[in-house]
C-alpha cells in the first residue's frame, strides 16, 4: 500500500475529459470557412486549407463570418451482460441468483442531446506588389464538440454534458515563385478550453480495487480496468465528477505548396502538424457516500464529501495531410479534394490530478498522480467533391458531396465520441453584391449511418447511434 502515485479520483478525471474530447473524427468542425473551401481554392480561407494559394492573390481580401451549427445525437443503450442490483455491496464474482437485476438487460430509454454551436471565422490576405510574396491571418476554430444528455441517461456512465473548443490564431506567409508555383506557410497559437461532467464507475479503476482488496480494508472485490459487467453500475462506487475551467495553450504549424499549370487547372497540397494539448483546470470530484465518508475512516481511508483541485489533462490533436484538384470546364468548376487525418498517433491521455483533500497517509495516498489511458483510434480519410455554376454575372451557385470515415473502434465507442461514417452534402450561394463584396451563404447535412454496436468493451456502450449535423454557414468577402 506504499504507493504515493495510488488516488482515487485519477482514472475517473482521465477518463471524463478525454473520452470527449478524443471523440477522434467526431471532434472535427464541420467546416473551417466557407463550405465551398478546399486546397484548391482561391481565398483568404486559403490561410488554413493551403497557404500556398495566397500566393496568387491579386487583390487584399478579408473572409469574415461563421456557421450555426445544429445536432441530433441518441444512443439507446443494449445491455447484452447480467447486471447486479444497483445498491448491492457485493463486489466479487460469482454474483448469488437473489442480487441479480433482471430489469438491467436488453434496450435501455434512448438518450438525446442536441447541441447548438456558433462558429465564427475570420481570415485576412494581403499580396504585395510585384515581389511574390503574400501575408495571411487567420483566427478560426478546426476542433470542437459540445453535448448535453440527460444526467440519469444510460449514457451518463461516459458523458453527461461537455463543451470543448479549439481557436487557432495563425498568421501565414506566402511566396509565388512564378505564375505557376506558390508555397507558403504559418504558425499557428492555439487556444483550447474544456468543460465535461459524467458519473465515473470507481469499479473500473485498477487502483481502487487494489486499495479496498489489501490490508487493512481486505474486501474481495473484482474491481479494475476489467471488472466485468456484474460488479459495475453500483451506487456506492458511481461517482460524479466534473471538469471546468481548463485552458490549453499550445502551438503548431502547416505549410502547403499550390501548382496552377494552366489558368483552369489547380493542384494543392498541404501538411497540417499535430498540436500537443495540456488543458489546466480545477476537478470536482462527489465522494459523499458512506463507504468513503466514514465506514473505512478505522482503516485509514477517509475522504470529504467533495474533492476539489488541480487537473493537468495532456494529449495530442492528430497531423493531417490534404491534396486537392480543380479544374474549369467551359463554366464549370470543380475541386476534388481528400483529407488523411493521422487519428492513430494518438496513443495515450496523460492525466496529473492534484489535491491536498486526495492525500490519504495511512494507505499511501498521495496529494498528487499521474496516470495513462491507453486508446486505439483508427487514421480517417475525407472525400470531397465541390461543384460551382455562375446562374447570372453576380450570382454563382455550388454543391458539394463528401465522404467521412469513422476513428472510433467498436471497443472504445460511446456517447461521448459517437462517431461513424459520414455522408455530406451541401450547398452554396455566392451573391456578387458589388465589384468589392460578395455574400457567401452555405446549407450542408452531415450524417453518420445508424451504427449497432454489439462488441463495446465489458458492455459499456453497446447499442445504436445516430448523429445529424446541420450546418448554415453566412460569409461577407471583401476585396480592398
Amino acid at each position: 500500500m506504499k504507493r504515493n502515485h495510488l488516488v482515487l479520483g485519477t482514472t475517473c478525471l482521465t477518463t471524463l475529459l478525454l473520452a470527449g474530447a478524443a471523440s477522434a473524427g467526431g471532434l472535427d468542425t464541420p467546416n473551417v470557412g466557407p463550405a465551398e473551401s478546399s486546397p484548391v481554392s482561391l481565398s483568404p480561407a486559403a490561410v488554413y486549407w493551403n497557404p500556398g494559394m495566397l500566393g496568387f492573390l491579386e487583390e487584399p481580401a478579408l473572409l469574415v463570418g461563421g456557421d450555426l451549427v445544429l445536432g441530433h445525437v441518441s444512443y439507446t443503450r443494449n445491455r447484452r451482460a447480467t447486471y447486479q442490483r444497483s445498491d448491492s455491496l457485493d463486489f466479487a464474482l460469482p454474483l448469488d441468483a437473489a442480487d441479480i437485476d433482471a430489469s438491467k438487460t436488453g434496450e435501455a430509454p434512448e438518450a438525446t442531446a442536441n447541441p447548438v454551436v456558433v462558429q465564427p471565422t475570420v481570415f485576412l490576405a494581403v499580396p504585395i506588389s510585384d515581389t511574390g510574396l503574400a501575408l495571411g491571418f487567420g483566427i478560426y476554430a478546426p476542433y470542437g464538440a459540445q453535448a448535453e444528455y440527460p444526467e440519469d441517461g444510460a449514457q451518463r456512465w461516459q458523458l453527461q454534458r461537455a463543451n470543448i473548443a479549439t481557436v487557432n490564431f495563425t498568421p501565414t506567409l506566402s511566396f509565388r515563385f512564378n505564375e505557376h508555383v506558390a508555397i507558403g506557410a504559418g504558425a499557428s497559437y492555439v487556444l483550447g478550453f474544456a468543460e465535461q461532467a459524467k458519473i465515473q464507475d470507481f469499479a473500473a479503476l485498477d487502483d481502487v480495487g487494489r486499495a479496498i482488496s489489501n490490508p487493512p480494508i481486505s474486501q474481495d472485490n473484482d474491481f479494475g480496468a476489467d471488472a466485468p459487467p456484474g460488479v459495475r453500475e453500483l451506487d456506492t462506487m458511481a461517482r460524479p465528477v466534473v471538469i471546468r475551467e481548463a485552458l490549453a495553450k499550445a502551438w503548431t504549424f502547416h505549410f502547403g505548396v499550390a501548382v496552377r499549370p494552366t489558368e483552369d487547372t489547380r493542384f494543392g497540397v498541404t501538411y497540417q502538424h499535430k498540436v500537443d494539448m495540456e488543458f489546466e483546470g480545477k476537478f470536482t470530484l462527489d465522494m459523499d457516500d458512506d463507504y468513503f465518508t466514514q465506514d473505512l475512516a478505522a482503516q485509514g481511508l477517509q475522504f470529504p464529501a467533495r474533492v476539489r483541485g488541480d487537473a493537468t489533462i495532456a494529449f495530442p490533436l492528430p497531423s493531417a495531410l490534404m491534396f486537392g484538384i480543380g479544374f474549369d470546364v467551359d463554366e464549370l468548376s470543380v475541386d476534388l479534394s481528400v483529407r488523411y487525418a493521422f487519428w492513430s498517433m494518438v496513443e495515450r491521455f496523460d492525466v496529473t490530478l492534484s489535491s491536498p483533500e486526495l492525500a490519504q497517509p495511512d494507505v499511501g495516498l498521495g496529494p498528487e498522480s499521474k496516470v495513462a489511458l491507453p486508446r486505439d483510434w483508427k487514421d480517417t480519410y475525407d472525400l470531397t467533391a465541390i461543384f460551382s455554376l455562375p446562374l447570372s454575372r453576380s450570382v454563382r451557385l455550388g454543391w458539394h458531396l463528401g465522404y467521412m470515415s469513422g476513428a472510433s473502434p467498436d471497443a472504445t465507442i460511446d456517447a461521448s465520441s459517437p462517431d461513424g461514417d459520414r455522408l455530406v452534402l451541401g450547398a452554396t450561394l455566392d451573391l456578387g453584391v458589388s465589384d468589392a463584396f460578395h455574400l457567401i451563404t452555405d446549407l450542408e447535412l452531415q450524417r453518420v449511418d445508424t451504427r449497432e454496436v454489439t462488441a463495446s468493451a465489458y458492455d459499456l456502450a453497446n447499442g445504436t447511434y445516430d448523429l445529424l449535423l446541420f450546418t448554415a454557414g453566412l460569409h461577407g468577402q471583401f476585396v480592398f
